[in-house]
């Protein structure tokens, strides 16, 4: 939102007006700093734009104050309306004033009723370098001086016994017109105006061709005669910018606002108008002190630390190490947490474990690693990724937290949460299997169900489980056994789940009562798995077989217990593959699916 919107918005909402009130000297100073920073332009076109700002951002006479003398049927009575018609005058407001002159044709006066109109008409024909061209703008000036001096002559000529109060306001306004310094610095004083517009009007009155590098000795000159409020810091700014005393401007902008001060100062190092080099001490630029301090101003307010997080990261080395920081404590907010399950692309090959190649979990968190990404921030986003993974586990939340591993490249993480969904399956059986697959995205099931060169075999064994529970699930002992068999073949199986998917094996083997029945492992599988039963048996003889119970021990102890019922469980498996060879070796090799 600019910052006229930002205005709006606090009147809509009836704000109190010292808000209002200081958003609008913020504006008004910001505008001038642009104008002031503009290049050189036309004859003339420098005192209207200058004009143009005194009247949008400081209004004088204001709106209300002309309604309230056009209602009347003589508002020359009342005592505002030569000090209104004076200040429409020095602004530069010609449409209001020449309104006003031409209610005088009913004046008493018969000298005014006649010279009024006559202005009027004199001030229709004013030449501005905003409506006519620049060739055209100094000689039809000066020939608009000449017909003034006339219509002066004219107006000098009104008998002294005929010269009421009247004649001394039109004698200022004339002056005006004619550019008087000093009758336009009286009047400034006699108004209740001061320095600021005396400087905004005298491009029109005084000299057409001011130009920006003048102010400075126009500014010093009308200081002297009109000392400013040095506990006003608004007027200071002003004079500073007027001025042309960029530092001293900077810093009453950050007092001011830091807002304000950080957005001047940016504005002015990209127009190598502020030196860019780092302090010695601090190690950072004018810029960036201001920039820092606007960020630290906002920071506190929830709702815009990401705005002071992007400020702070345009600060240089500094700068992004301070956002690093409030990053890495930003807590996260899961409330909203929702994995996209129908990705576009995926890249199921990468040689490294990294968040272009998986669906990322839409949560509020994302505007961290956002931020973070956008000045490759990477071990801020690995970082806030582990605790997000970690945070997401903690609650059950285990498909997301996969994804936020593989996102860091954690394995530890990934580790973590594979483990945890083979304890709950262990608890409460395939369930926890099929609760997980479908918290994951079918994209990320694709690009990790083989471990690849990224090594990660825990994952790739957790999802082939999962199919072949499901697979089982369907009574598809076909696909069960081929994916037991694909598992060990690719050699993914934990140590500590070789038991217990032996023991599953021996179920397959055992599957079918007759002859006839499918042989659903080849003779080269059977023998790799059998080779890999009486290594599990073996150990398990001699003491040492604990690291092969991990999943099936956890079973058992919640029975009947140890590695003696382990071991006959296996002895079971040895039964039902000497039922298969024997199966194998009368149906032959070639009924083997």
């Amino acid at each position: 939102m600019t910052l006229k919107g930002h205005i709006r918005r606090l009147e809509i909402e009836n704000c109190p007006p010292s808000a209002v009130e200081h958003y609008q000297t913020l504006d008004a100073i910001f505008d001038l700093f642009r104008l002031l920073s503009a290049g050189k332009s036309d004859v003339g076109i420098f005192g209207e734009d200058l004009l143009d700002w005194l009247n949008r951002h400081y209004v004088s006479p204001t709106s209300q104050q002309g309604i309230n003398l056009a209602d009347q049927e003589r508002p020359w009575l009342d005592e505002d309306f030569w000090p209104t018609l004076t200040k429409y005058t020095l602004r530069g407001i010609i449409p209001p004033l020449q309104h006003f002159l031409r209610l005088l044709s009913s004046h008493p006066s018969k000298y005014l009723q006649s010279l009024a109109p006559k202005l009027s008409a004199l001030l229709e024909k004013l030449p501005r370098a905003t409506t006519v061209s620049k060739i055209q703008f100094q000689p039809l000036r000066k020939r608009w001086l000449q017909e003034l001096s006339s219509f002066r002559s004219e107006f000098d000529g009104v008998p002294q016994l005929a010269r009421e109060d009247w004649w001394a306001y039109l004698t200022d306004i004339l002056d005006v017109l004619d550019g008087d310094e000093i009758v336009i610095k009286r009047l400034g004083r006699d108004l209740g105006f001061g320095w600021r517009e005396i400087v905004s009007v005298w491009g029109l009155w005084g000299d057409e061709k001011l130009e920006r590098d003048h102010l400075p000795e126009l500014v010093g000159g009308l200081l002297g005669e009109m000392p400013p409020d040095e506990e006003d810091l608004e007027e200071m700014m002003l004079i500073q910018l007027f001025s042309e005393d960029l530092p001293k401007a900077l810093d009453i902008a950050m007092q001011l606002d830091p807002w304000l001060g950080a957005h001047l100062a940016d504005i002015l190092q990209n127009q190598e108008l502020l030196d860019a080099q780092a302090d010695d001490d601090t190690g950072v630029s004018l810029r960036d002190q201001c920039v820092f301090e606007y960020a630290e101003s906002i920071l506190s307010d929830p709702g815009q630390w990401m705005i002071a997080v992007a400020y702070m990261q345009s600060c240089g080395p500094v700068g992004l190490r301070m956002a690093d920081e409030i990053l890495l404590r930003t807590p996260l907010d899961f409330d909203a947490v929702g994995v996209n399950k129908d990705p576009q692309t995926v890249d199921s090959r990468g040689d490294d474990v990294t968040m272009d190649n998986i669906d990322q979990p839409t949560v509020i968190s994302s505007h961290v690693l956002r931020l973070a990404q956008e000045h490759n921030r990477e071990w801020v986003i690995a970082t806030v990724t582990r605790i997000a993974a970690r945070q997401l586990a903690d609650r059950g939340r285990l498909g997301e937290a996969l994804s936020y591993s593989l996102t860091s490249g954690d394995r530890q993480g990934i580790d973590r949460v594979v483990n945890q969904v083979m304890e709950n399956y262990l608890e409460t059986g395939p369930d926890a299997l099929l609760k997980f697959i479908n918290e994951i995205p079918p994209s990320l099931h694709t690009a990790y169900r083989h471990p690849g060169p990224n090594g990660l075999h825990s994952l790739a064994f957790l999802l082939n489980y999962t199919e072949f529970q499901i697979h089982r699930a369907n009574g598809d002992s076909s696909k069960s056994a081929r994916h037991l068999a694909d598992m060990f073949r690719q050699d993914i199986v934990p140590t500590a789940w070789w038991a217990a998917l032996l023991v599953d094996v021996g179920e397959l083997l055992l599957d079918g009562k007759s002859l006839e029945s499918e042989l659903h492992f080849s003779q080269v599988d059977a023998y790799e798995l059998l080779r890999r039963v009486e290594e599990v048996a073996v150990n398990l003889a001699e003491g040492t077989g604990d690291r092969y119970l991990g999943g099936l021990g956890k079973s058992l102890k919640t029975k009947t217990g140890g590695e003696k019922e382990a071991l006959k469980k296996l002895e079971l498996v040895r039964f039902a593959f000497a039922n298969y060879f024997a199966r194998l070796t009368i149906q032959g090799a070639s009924q083997v699916a």
